[in-house]
């Protein structure tokens, strides 16, 4: 069996998995079109992102900072581990592709990598280092990464819709 086909199909199982997931999240940022429909994105991002000790999230304070949004204090969630960790990962280093049509949206609207979306400005090389990762895994289990992904997407929806309220 060619072991780097198998470890390949691993990314595309989670895509399958979670298509459902990703789409509602999707739908859920929607298409931000003003200053006040990006103030909400950056809200929900950083209320999803912050607990899970991302990288990302100092980026994110900044741009809020940028446009005079409170950044509140957050606690950092436990982290998972082995599999489950990699179906976290899958969700927050896949949004940096997601991250690069975002950048546009926000460009339009006069923000870049200087003031208000520098989180945007993320390069994918992240992802990359996450697929080599998910592939390189020998003990993988794919339910545990499918649970997490779904899981992390459900919580990135929950404060998407909690910005609304």
């Amino acid at each position: 069996m060619n072991t780097m086909r198998r470890n390949s199909d691993r990314r595309w199982q989670l895509r399958d998995a979670t298509a459902h997931s990703h789409a509602a999240l999707d739908a859920a940022v929607g298409s931000f079109d003003d200053a006040g429909s990006y103030a909400r994105y950056l809200t929900a991002i950083h209320a999803f992102r912050a607990p899970l000790n991302s990288d990302i999230t100092p980026l994110v304070a900044q741009d809020m900072a940028d446009l005079g949004l409170p950044v509140p204090a957050t606690h950092p969630a436990p982290q998972p581990k082995g599999s489950a960790l990699l179906g976290q990962l899958y969700v927050l280093e896949g949004a940096a592709l997601g991250g690069q049509i975002l950048r546009k949206r926000a460009a339009r609207l006069g923000y870049d990598e200087t003031f208000g979306a520098r989180h945007l400005a993320v390069t994918t090389q992240g992802w990359l280092a996450f697929l080599a990762r998910l592939d390189a895994e020998p003990e993988y289990d794919a339910q545990a990464a499918i649970d997490t992904a779904n899981a992390t997407f459900a919580l990135a929806l929950h404060a998407f819709t909690k910005a609304d309220e």
